[in-house]
């Protein structure tokens, strides 16, 4: 999926606590400086990707090398979190100088879907990329994957190619979207 970056992104605020609670947890969002902020994106990061078999799995060690790649900058990993825990997450990959900026993770806890979280961070993550530079955002999203699909769709992502993965005889294959190139679809 694919969105121009030409205009400002209005920000968008979480909702408040969950029913019933007469007081909304502390948010703050910080970026992926130290260990304490590694332990809680990989705990964060397992939580909401517990059903994926690649995502779920991340390590520190796979982290650590991500986090030595030339386009990893802490600033482009906004890590949320209430009341001390780890909630949300959004990671922008931006090669230096690039005018593209890829939406790498968003993920969300579990116990903290539904309050608007990752849209806050998205649009957080997608004004700043942009007031630096970049010019079109894109990310890769499994297309049944329909609360997702359906947050990008709200913020102006649009598909732009598809890709199909085949599965094993009597499995439903899964279908990822991905930008078209120039001069192609």
């Amino acid at each position: 999926m694919e969105l121009p970056l030409d205009d400002p992104i209005a920000p968008r605020s979480p909702r408040r606590g969950a029913a019933g609670t007469s007081q909304a947890p502390r948010l703050t969002v910080g970026g992926l400086h130290d260990d304490r902020d590694a332990a809680d994106f990989l705990a964060l990061n397992a939580a909401a990707f517990a059903h994926h078999p690649e995502q779920g799995t991340l390590t520190r060690e796979d982290l650590d090398a991500r986090r030595a790649e030339p386009w990893f900058s802490p600033a482009d990993v906004h890590l949320a979190r209430l009341d001390g825990r780890p909630a949300a997450v959004v990671w922008i990959k931006r090669a230096p100088g690039s005018a593209t900026a890829e939406v790498y993770v968003v993920a969300t806890h579990p116990e903290a879907q539904g309050r608007g979280l990752a849209s806050m961070l998205l649009t957080r993550a997608l004004e700043a990329v942009r007031q630096d530079g970049a010019r079109v955002a894109e990310l890769f999203v499994e297309a049944d994957s329909i609360g997702a699909v359906r947050l990008y769709e709200t913020l102006g992502f649009r598909e732009r190619r598809r890709h199909v993965q085949y599965a094993a005889q009597g499995a439903a294959p899964r279908a990822t979207t991905r930008p078209v190139e120039d001069g192609e679809g």
